[in-house]
């Protein structure tokens, strides 16, 4: 059977809310999970089709250990369909906004 343009755009707009809605899942989950731990986060933009959250988080360093044994945990909980990358401590930049006034 032919499928028709119209029929394949529809098709592919509701593959597209679909895995959007599938990716933004799997981010609430993963900032669910860190939620008891962090001070604040920042989402930051995604890169790419396949990256469902880029975030920074600004912990408080007695949480720090904490913080680093959740993400062990999530990465062994989903290593098999999950890769993270993790970079910290890191100075908290996310979570200053300069205002220059001229």
């Amino acid at each position: 059977a032919k499928i028709d343009n119209t029929a394949k755009v529809v098709l592919g707009k509701a593959v597209k809310e679909a895995l959007d809605k599938k990716k933004a899942d799997e981010a609430w989950g993963i900032l669910n999970n860190f939620k008891r731990t962090y001070v604040d986060v920042k989402e930051n933009n995604l890169f790419g089709d396949s990256m469902f959250l880029n975030a920074a988080f600004l912990i408080d360093r007695s949480r720090e250990k904490e913080f680093d044994f959740l993400v062990e945990d999530l990465v062994k909980k989903h290593d098999d369909r999950m890769a993270f990358k993790y970079i910290g401590p890191a100075p908290p930049f996310n979570f200053v906004n300069i205002v220059v006034k001229w």
